[in-house]
């Protein structure tokens, strides 16, 4: 009789609870569902699909939905920032994972505010796996001496080569320097920016196998300077801008011809994606 009495109590206390959340529901002013398959644990470069269901009570109508991550190698980011202004949204998102050297916790945030300055946020937790997927390779570029009538320097976010007389400073990130010992019909053999970028010869660097742990590492070993000289055809060249590593470059031909017209650089570049 006691344990049927406890088992009553029980199944009421239980309708109590569950009456009082559709309570608050029904009264929220603003009500966000975030489903997804039950996977957290993600590799690198894979994609997981969210679906994401807000709307209003009350005469609420949601105005905004973001989708921020946050994560201890990217810090916070914004994913997602899109005006509605509709009292029922639905809709599929898909979350491109990051690329990561180690396995990393990322934390995805859902958002929708409404009329009258209501908010409401769900998160999620995902453990990301890392793994080491080499760096994609962009080839054959042609960058030519200060003195030729030509593209001579080299914007990094872009990836191509620039005209430095028509290109703002902002946007120089490489650029072939003028010969100030010899005459212009001698290429200088070197690179300097105009953006803050850095340079480390590294030619012991396997440029083949790059990834970005391999590049982040000897970039942090490595010794940095604002200007590098006497480029040789086949030095490996690592890039960056303080202590972050951008890219390494390797030189596939340097050409220091009759006159200037036609001196220049030839190489390919692996960046580090942003």
């Amino acid at each position: 009789m006691k344990n049927l009495f406890v088992r009553i109590c029980s199944v009421l206390v239980l309708f109590i609870i569950v009456m009082a959340l559709s309570s608050c529901e029904s009264e929220s002013p603003i009500i966000l569902l975030v489903d997804s398959d039950e996977q957290y644990e993600l590799s690198s470069g894979t994609n997981k699909f969210f679906y994401i269901d807000a709307f209003g009570n009350n005469g609420n109508v949601i105005q905004r939905i973001t989708i921020d991550s946050r994560d201890n190698q990217n810090g916070n980011q914004s994913l997602l920032d899109t005006i509605v202004n509709q009292e029922k949204v639905k809709f599929a998102y898909t979350y491109c994972v990051p690329q990561y050297a180690d396995t990393t916790n990322v934390t995805l945030f859902f958002r929708a505010y409404s009329t009258g300055n209501y908010s409401i946020e769900v998160s999620c937790v995902l453990t990301v796996c890392g793994n080491e997927v080499l760096l994609t390779s962009q080839d054959d570029f042609v960058m030519f001496s200060a003195y030729a009538n030509n593209k001579d320097g080299f914007n990094l976010e872009n990836t191509q080569t620039i005209y430095t007389k028509v290109t703002p400073d902002s946007c120089v990130d490489i650029f072939s320097a003028k010969n100030v010992i010899t005459d212009s019909l001698v290429l200088a053999r070197e690179w300097q920016s105009k953006t803050g970028v850095v340079f480390s010869r590294f030619n012991d660097f396997n440029y083949s196998e790059a990834t970005r742990r391999s590049v982040e590492t000897a970039y942090k070993e490595a010794i940095k300077n604002s200007v590098i000289q006497n480029i040789q055809t086949d030095d490996i060249i690592l890039l960056g801008r303080a202590d972050t590593a951008l890219a390494v470059l390797h030189v596939i031909a340097v050409f220091d011809e009759d006159g200037c017209e036609s001196d220049r650089y030839i190489f390919n570049i692996k960046k580090i994606a942003r």
